[in-house]
């Protein structure tokens, strides 16, 4: 059985070295610093948002239909740039 190569496009994939930094491992430092970052910024919205929706717990969403589901993750996945997958405990 013949196998199919990918088509040669004639782009090779750089290595990730940037030499003005120090090489690979400074950007991958630089690279977990910023994750990190952006991962406390996550947990603090996360938590904030527990805060309130268990603060008033009369003014949640009410999920009746596949449409009022849709229409409260929009805001959180929207306009990713990769499929996540959500789900709601009801």
């Amino acid at each position: 059985m013949a196998t199919i190569d990918p088509p040669d496009t004639g782009l090779q994939q750089l290595p990730l070295i940037d030499f003005m930094i120090g090489g690979v491992s400074s950007l991958t430092k630089q690279r977990n610093r910023k994750v990190e970052k952006a991962l406390a910024k996550l947990r603090q919205i996360h938590d904030e948002l527990n805060l309130q929706l268990y603060a008033h717990p009369t003014q949640r969403p009410v999920i009746n239909s596949p449409a009022n589901a849709a229409d409260l993750f929009r805001p959180f996945i929207g306009f990713l740039d990769h499929e996540e997958l959500w789900f709601a405990c009801l």
